[in-house]
C-alpha cells in the first residue's frame, strides 16, 4: 500500500530545500550505485520542523510508533536511477517530491504484482513500505530530480 499526500509542502518550501541543498555542498555525498548527490540532514536542525512534521504523518498513516533512520536531500542528475529493491533494515520510507521540471524519475512500487508508477508532483509527499515492496526509480531523463527522502524503522 502506498499513499500520496498532494501539496505536503509550499512550492516555496521546495525551492528553499534545493536552495538548502546547493549551499551545503560541503557535506554532499554521493551513492555510487547512481551517481546521486545526497545531504544527510541529521547534522542540521534548521529544518526540524518539517522533519517531525513528516514523521508525525508517516506514524499516524501507518497507526504505529515509527522511528526516524535516515533522512536526506537527494539530487538525481540526469540519466541516474535505482534498480528494484526492497530496503530490508527500514521498514517505510516516505519521499518529498521538491521539482517536477524533469522528465523521467517516476517512483515505482510492486505492490503484490501490481505495478505502481508515481509521478513526481512538486511539493507532494509519498509514503509506503520499502520493506515489503520492490521499488525502484525509473531513469531521469532531462534535467534533475530532487527529493527529500526519509526511512524508518520501528520504535522498539
Amino acid at each position: 500500500m502506498h499513499i500520496i499526500i498532494p501539496n505536503y509542502i509550499t512550492y516555496t518550501e521546495c525551492d528553499d530545500l534545493i536552495k538548502y541543498w546547493k549551499i551545503h555542498k560541503q557535506w554532499h555525498y554521493t551513492y555510487n550505485a547512481n551517481q546521486s548527490k545526497c545531504l544527510s540532514l541529521h547534522r542540521f536542525s534548521d529544518i526540524d520542523s518539517l522533519t517531525s512534521r513528516v514523521i508525525n504523518t508517516c506514524a499516524s498513516l501507518e497507526n504505529r510508533r515509527i522511528k526516524l533512520s535516515h533522512h536526506a536531500i537527494i539530487k538525481w542528475p540526469k540519466y541516474s536511477s535505482m534498480l528494484p529493491h526492497r530496503d530490508k533494515q527500514d521498514r517505510y520510507s516516505a519521499v518529498l517530491y521538491l521539482n517536477d521540471n524533469f522528465g523521467g524519475g517516476e517512483t515505482c512500487l510492486d505492490e503484490y504484482g501490481k505495478l505502481v508508477e508515481v509521478s513526481p508532483v512538486k511539493g507532494s509527499l509519498l509514503v509506503f513500505s520499502n520493506s515489503k515492496h520492490l521499488h525502484w526509480v525509473n531513469e531521469v531523463r532531462k534535467s534533475s530530480r530532487y527529493v527529500v527522502s526519509f526511512w524508518f524503522i520501528d520504535e522498539k
